[in-house]
This record gives C-alpha cells, structure tokens and sequence, in this order.
C-alpha cells in the first residue's frame, strides 16, 4: 500500500465530498462512515490494507446510487483502490493490455 497515493486519494475524495451539497440522505450516511478513515489516511495512519467490502460506501456504489455525482463517484473509487491495498501488478498488467500497452 503505498501511503502516499492513499494520502492523495484521500484529499481528493474529502474535497469531493465537501463540494456536493445536496447528497441523498444515503449518501450522507456513507460521507459521515468514510470521515473517520478519510482522516486517518491523510494523517497517514492506516497501515494495511482493507478489504474493499468493509469501506463504507461499497453497497452504495455497487448498487450505483453515486452515478448522479461523477466527481464522487471517482474520488470513491480512487480511494477505495488505494485502501485496499492499490493496483496489483497482475491488475496493472490486465488494464495496460486493455489499453494496448503491452
């Protein structure tokens, strides 16, 4: 996990956050859940990685309840790559060769 890219991300999503006014109430629910751990991680605290199912906001996201917040949703899905635990290589290897740079 690199703590650095989790500080960056985290920054991002906490400003993403704080820019959108009118989040739905489940929305809001998922912003006072990621709070906690969104400060950890730009005090950089967190040291190891967490399963991508316990941060809040998954079931929100799955179920596609950010898609009206572009902004969020990919702050959100930045951060949630980054805390648990960033790109594998075999995941880096997959999307290069999605993008033709093998």
């Amino acid at each position: 996990m690199n703590k650095s890219e989790l500080k960056r991300v985290a920054i991002s999503l906490k400003e993403a956050l704080s820019r959108e006014r009118s989040l739905p109430p489940c929305l809001g629910k998922v912003k006072n859940s990621l709070s906690p751990i969104i400060e950890r991680a730009i005090r950089m605290e967190v040291e190891f990685p967490v399963d991508e199912n316990a941060i809040p906001g998954s079931y929100q996201f799955n179920e596609g309840l950010m898609r009206n917040f572009p902004d969020l949703e990919e702050a959100y899905v930045e951060f949630r790559i980054q805390l648990s635990g960033g790109v594998s290589s075999t995941m880096q290897s997959v999307l290069d060769s999605m993008e033709g740079k093998d």
